[in-house]
């Protein structure tokens, strides 16, 4: 490994776990909600079809994003700790 690559800490799998979970649940009261609207105004069910997959592309793309591409903490080379608690001089 390269000393001037800068290293980065991903989220941890059980915190990972918890934002999908907060995900399937809130997508579980719009599946819900739509549900609800398409029985009362009588709409075709094709949208719930489609706002099903859209729902579950997003829960994919959502894990995916925060498990390889978010960064808790980026290390660079001569960084010394956090800007504002730096030593003088």
């Amino acid at each position: 490994m390269s000393s001037t690559a800068p290293v980065d800490y991903r989220m941890a799998p059980v915190v990972v776990a918890r934002f999908v979970g907060l995900y399937l649940v809130s997508f579980a009261i719009v599946i819900l909600t739509a549900t609800l609207v398409v029985a009362a105004v009588g709409i075709t069910p094709d949208v719930l079809v489609v706002l099903l997959v859209v729902g579950v592309v997003g829960l994919g793309v959502l894990a995916w994003w925060l498990r390889t591409r978010v960064a808790v903490v980026r290390l660079t080379p001569g960084a010394t700790g956090c800007g504002w608690c730096a030593a003088p001089g």
